[in-house]
């Protein structure tokens, strides 16, 4: 029995249980052939605990995502080209508009101008008529 323990105690004394004793900058298989804590398992998660699997299905997903927000981005960039567009349309009618009722006021003006003068000149005693 005392063969047997002493076996044991042997084999424990091999195995080195204690990570933190390794340097820094030992990534791989340590001299003893044992891996580092975040080596043995880094295949299966990456630093935010999502597996390889997940993660790229994430990329995909968000690649769908981005590919139809771009296709949003491009109708509404061609609704604002066809909005601005009309929009021109209508200021540049709204110029001649403008400029229209302009010409229209003045001519309204000198037409009341001119009916005013007719008025007066009607008004005015001619010399041999008798006043009304």
């Amino acid at each position: 029995m005392e063969q047997q323990d002493t076996a044991k105690e042997e084999e424990e004394e091999e195995v080195d249980y204690d990570y933190d004793d390794q340097e820094e900058d030992d990534a791989g298989d340590g001299d003893d052939g044992h891996l580092a804590p975040e080596d043995l398992y880094g295949d299966l998660y990456n630093e935010e605990g999502v597996s390889d699997e997940l993660q790229s299905l994430n990329v995909f997903e968000l690649q769908q995502k981005a590919s139809s927000l771009n296709k949003t981005v491009q109708q509404l960039q061609q609704k604002l080209a066809a909005v601005a567009a009309e929009r021109d349309e209508l200021q540049a009618e709204r110029a001649i508009l403008v400029r229209n009722m302009s010409c229209i006021f003045k001519t309204a003006q000198l037409e009341i101008q001119r009916k005013d003068e007719q008025l007066r000149e009607l008004r005015q005693p001619r010399p041999g008529l008798p006043p009304s």
